[in-house]
């Protein structure tokens, strides 16, 4: 057993008695000695913290990729049956004109979409000038 750590070669005699009737010259040995692996542990731990860190990743992405492939509804249009989206539609669509939301003026205007939807007049033929109640020219009735 050797303290330092190699690898190690020596021959020995062999002189017997009585002599043998086939002389061994001389027996060659070969040795190694290795010192104990010191960094066992600390490689252990290292390569397990490295298999978790693969696997939260390998975890993140998985979850990216359900949260991209999600389809989200669209929200729901408000209803314009009530006054105050009422107001804010027709504010907001007739701002550059300078009008201001009544009720008695959405009707008005309600009835005259009515009115002219029954005429059957084709939605190309509304003039930038006109009020609107409604976003999209298509949007009938509400």
């Amino acid at each position: 057993c050797s303290k330092v750590p190699g690898v190690f070669t020596t021959s020995w005699s062999l002189h017997t008695k009585p002599e043998l009737v086939e002389k061994i010259c001389n027996v060659n040995m070969h040795g190694i000695a290795s010192e104990p692996d010191l960094l066992t542990e600390r490689r252990g731990i290292f390569q397990q913290k490295m298999r978790e860190q693969q696997v939260l990743h390998q975890v993140e992405e998985l979850v990216e990729d359900v949260v991209a492939a999600v389809k989200l509804q669209q929200p729901a249009k408000p209803s314009v049956s009530d006054q105050h989206v009422q107001a804010r539609l027709f504010e907001d669509l007739n701002a550059n004109l300078g009008l201001h939301y009544s009720p008695h003026a959405w009707a008005e205007f309600k009835s005259f979409q009515e009115r002219l939807s029954a005429l059957r007049i084709g939605q190309g033929n509304r003039s930038h000038g006109t009020a609107r109640t409604s976003p999209d020219p298509a949007q009938q009735g509400g």
